[in-house]
């Protein structure tokens, strides 16, 4: 599962080196001023069919690396859809950013972290 880290500049979507190994991809740095929006999400919701390009694609097991879908390119990473973070992106490769957390890290208090950094409070 991956795990998100935060910096001052932005935030990494870490992933293990087996998560690695099936996206056929590496960690994923993204710049805070690039973030629409973030959300807590489980596959229930995709409506979308996800095209793969390359990475795995099995279904019910495991979905990782780039795949086309939701009108733009995505990065995934899941494999039962539960406590993930799906995080909509403006000037980067992926459009969409859907990742399955590891298990010490709670979607929503990444969504809440992440909407403080993306928009901090002026007062």
């Amino acid at each position: 599962m991956a795990k998100i880290s935060f910096d001052s500049d932005g935030f990494t979507v870490e992933l293990t080196p087996a998560e690695k190994f099936f996206a056929l991809h590496g960690s994923l740095h993204v710049p805070y001023s690039h973030v629409v929006d973030a959300s807590v999400e489980d596959r229930n919701g995709w409506r979308d069919a996800w095209r793969k390009l390359m990475g795995t694609s099995a279904p019910g097991l495991k979905m990782a690396g780039t795949f086309f879908g939701h009108g733009g390119w995505a990065f995934l990473d899941y494999s039962n859809g539960e406590n993930c973070l799906a995080i909509t992106t403006r000037d980067e490769r992926y459009k969409q950013i859907v990742v399955q957390l590891d298990e010490s890290q709670n979607a929503a208090d990444i969504v809440n972290q992440l909407r403080e950094k993306v928009s901090p409070s002026s007062g």
